[in-house]
């Protein structure tokens, strides 16, 4: 997932559930796509995320955001010859 941390950010800020507390330790410690990507239930209790509901519901987001990444992406070309004439 090759995102910035301030895209890690805004994906974060789109989630209701999150407080302003734990989008800011992920800011601080500028958490990349990547990095997000890794986080195991430790690293998100190391960030703040103590609330097992939400620490739970988190990693079935990243599980999401991981499965989107491995998608592959296939393009058609949209020309006359690929559809006729």
């Amino acid at each position: 997932l090759e995102w910035t941390y301030e895209d890690v950010i805004s994906w974060m800020k789109g989630i209701d559930d999150i407080s302003e507390d734990i989008t800011k330790n992920f800011e601080e410690n500028k958490v990349a796509g990547n990095q997000l990507l890794a986080l195991g239930k430790d690293g998100l209790q190391d960030l703040g995320v103590t609330q097992k509901g939400l620490l739970y519901f988190l990693l079935k987001e990243i599980k999401k955001l991981e499965e989107m990444d491995e998608c592959p992406v296939t393009f058609i070309e949209h020309s006359p010859y690929c559809f006729g004439k």
